[in-house]
């Protein structure tokens, strides 16, 4: 095994002085299903997990604190939708995925937010893009290399959660690379690298950051769309923020 769960460190969110801390929120995605199965947007049989990890960022410390990991099974587009109301909940600094995925979803969130009038005011989506992540290495060679030393020195925390998706990450840390499932450790992996390469120019790094409220409460509950938020297409421009930068509308 490659992680020892004795040198794993934990935090609780409350303990956290976030209010004196430059701090920023970065998701990853792992999906379920592959880049053909984004562009057809069928829900595919399969034992694996889509996993979404959030993580916040302590800026100045590069210390990153594992806030909200989401383990479920739902077709692409329903995947898409969720990935939307997760940037509006947190405003990701950044949101990355393997790229042959990160390039099917760009384009079936357009899609979705074309399509979708209920996201045809939610401006903070014109500044949301999916990075793309290069994987130029096996998954054991990867988190052996980049997520093994900052866990066991306590650069990345856990949290403790009986029952529930943190538990499902700690467990999947604890055995890999013995035996499947690693969707967890694959996404956490991502959303670290993503960490690592800082803050993109124009984000705010306010100590008063705070998490919005969330609107997707309903896919997991009735495993319906209803409710759901989405935002028309911008045809990729940019919006000017206060110091006059912007980022462009997924990558286009």
């Amino acid at each position: 095994m490659l992680f020892d769960r004795g040198r794993f460190h934990y935090f609780k969110p409350d303990d956290v002085d976030w209010e004196n801390t430059k701090n920023v929120f970065i998701g990853y995605c792992d999906p379920a299903f592959t880049d053909k199965d984004i562009k057809t947007t069928r829900k595919k049989s399969t034992p694996d997990d889509t996993c979404i990890i959030t993580l916040r960022l302590d800026v100045e410390k590069l210390t990153a604190y594992v806030w909200e990991v989401m383990f479920f099974k739902k077709a692409p587009e329903v995947t898409a939708r969720i990935i939307l109301d997760k940037y509006l909940q947190y405003r990701w600094a950044r949101f990355g995925m393997e790229v042959n995925n990160a390039e099917a979803m760009r384009s079936l969130i357009t899609e979705v937010r074309r399509h979708d009038p209920a996201y045809k005011d939610q401006r903070p989506l014109d500044f949301f893009n999916v990075e793309k992540v290069h994987h130029f290495s096996d998954k054991v060679f990867r988190l052996n290399s980049n997520l093994v030393q900052p866990i066991h020195e306590g650069r990345i925390l856990l949290q403790k959660e009986e029952g529930g998706d943190h538990e499902k990450l700690v467990r999947q840390l604890s055995i890999f690379p013995l035996r499947p499932p690693d969707d967890g450790a694959d996404a956490l992996e991502g959303a670290w690298v993503l960490a690592r390469q800082g803050v993109p120019t124009g984000v705010s790094t306010n100590t008063r950051r705070g998490v919005h409220s969330a609107r997707n409460s309903r896919v997991f509950s009735s495993g319906s769309t209803r409710g759901l938020r989405s935002a028309s297409n911008r045809g990729g421009r940019r919006r000017l923020n206060d110091k006059g930068t912007g980022r462009k509308l997924f990558g286009r």
